[in-house]
């Protein structure tokens, strides 16, 4: 658990400059795939950008909630994950990490299982105005296990 915690600790001198902040919020469907368990996804995001600044790297947050489309059952995932920001050009770069929540419920009924873990990250996204296409690799681990997913979809910024 005490991994979970670091990304939020590094995200201290991010925070302490984000009440001169100016907060750009963008609204993401996103599909993907879990390559651990070999399951297309779907999913909706919420990505806050402005959370302080160090130096040229902004703060931000990524929150999700998505489902996998397995055939053994239903898996839903939520994340909560810091992710710094660094433009390069018109491409924004992101590498972040949090916590993750997973439940899966069996096919045709059965004992539901729930596992919270961690998130590692990593993203690009091209700034093109109020549309942007976007891409990311996540691994979160689970009882030390872990799962590789990519993804990529359309964020809209309000």
């Amino acid at each position: 658990m005490t991994r979970s915690i670091l990304p939020f600790l590094l995200a201290i001198p991010f925070l302490s400059n984000a009440a001169y902040a100016q907060l750009d919020v963008s609204f993401a469907g996103y599909v993907g795939y879990n390559i651990e368990f070999e399951n297309p996804m779907i999913g909706l995001g919420l990505d806050v950008d402005g959370l302080g600044q160090v130096g040229p790297i902004r703060g931000g947050a990524w929150v999700d909630i998505e489902t996998q489309l397995d055939d053994n059952g239903s898996v839903i995932q939520a994340d909560l994950n810091f992710t710094p920001k660094y433009d390069i050009g018109q491409v924004e770069a992101t590498v972040g990490g949090g916590i993750a929540w997973q439940r899966f419920s069996p096919e045709g009924g059965g004992d539901s299982v729930s596992n919270t873990g961690w998130n590692i990250l990593a993203g690009a996204m091209l700034n093109m105005g109020s549309i942007n296409p976007f891409a990311r690799f996540r691994c979160s681990t689970f009882d030390g296990n872990s799962q590789e997913t990519l993804f990529g979809g359309v964020m809209v910024q309000f």
